[in-house]
Parts: structure tokens; C-alpha cells; sequence
């Protein structure tokens, strides 16, 4: 489960990203702009937002690490900037379509449990930043819950653990 949260370019994260944002990748990127070790990454994401909004994007750094006695494994995101990264190409979107660059933490715990089961845990705090209406901003952040019901329905299996 931790594989497929910390592989933003995953065939099934790049279609979701594809759906959500059409098909042009340098306008609209979602990749890994930098691989520090096999724990620690830097990623890059362009994003539409609905109209009249413009696009947001956002630089991260995730690492990842195990938990005391193996049993499990802590995640953890946040936004840096540009001249903590190596150079890198963003969003080629016009200076007429401008894009906001938004704030972004999270903390994902993955916890073993009996049967090959994990138990997810993840917390949030984004700032999409510019005038936004409430309302908008809340749809929008509903989009991380969604990620936990996408880990759920990927993952699901709760006959093969019953039998």
C-alpha cells in the first residue's frame, strides 16, 4: 500500500491524473522531478481547478521510513520550494493562464495488521491558496478523502481475509 501511494507516476495515478486534467502532460504534469534515495523523492503536480479558477500546482517532497519493530511505515509530505530542488521543468501553461502554487503536508501510517491487512491512517492540511470561495475550497480538499476510498477499493478484500 505504500508502494502504491509513494509512486506518483503509477500507471493507476497517472490515468486518475490523466481523467481529472486531459491529456496535455506539459501543461497539466504530475512526475517526479528529482529521486534523492529509494525513500525520498520530490514530485511536481499541475492541476485544473473549475472555472473561473486557475490552475494550482504543487512541489513535494515525500520520504518514507519503517516504524519502530516493523510494524509499519510512516509517509510524510510537504511542499518546498523551487530553489531547494534540482532544476526541473513545470507547467508550460501561458502567462494568460496563470497557476498558483499551493501548500500542501500530509502523514500517511501504514500499520500492519493480522491476515496481510494494513491499517491506513492519513492526515491532511492543504492551502490552495488565492481568493477562493469556501464552498470551492472544501470541494476541492474532499478530493483527499477520495484518496482514502480509491486505497479502499484498490486494496479491498475482505472475503479473501473472511474465508
Amino acid at each position: 500500500m505504500l508502494a502504491w501511494f509513494y509512486h506518483v507516476e503509477s500507471d493507476q495515478n497517472m490515468a486518475k491524473h490523466l481523467k481529472s486534467n486531459g491529456p496535455n502532460s506539459d501543461q497539466y504534469p504530475n512526475k517526479e522531478v528529482a529521486k534523492i534515495n529509494d525513500h525520498h523523492h520530490i514530485y511536481y503536480s499541475c492541476r485544473k481547478l473549475p472555472f473561473p479558477l486557475v490552475a494550482r500546482d504543487w512541489l513535494q517532497r515525500g520520504i518514507f521510513k519503517s516504524l519502530e519493530s516493523d510494524s509499519g511505515y510512516m509517509l510524510v509530505y510537504r511542499s518546498v520550494e523551487e530553489n531547494d530542488v534540482p532544476p526541473f521543468t513545470p507547467s508550460t501553461l501561458k502567462e494568460n493562464e496563470k497557476r498558483i502554487r499551493g501548500n500542501f503536508m500530509a502523514i500517511c501510517l501504514f500499520e500492519r495488521l493480522p491476515f496481510d491487512c494494513t491499517k491506513f491512517t492519513y492526515i491532511v492540511k492543504a492551502d490552495i491558496r488565492g481568493n477562493v470561495p469556501k464552498v470551492v475550497a472544501e470541494t476541492g480538499l474532499s478530493g483527499q478523502v477520495e484518496t482514502v476510498r480509491r486505497a479502499y477499493n484498490y486494496f479491498e478484500r475482505d472475503e479473501e481475509v473472511d474465508r
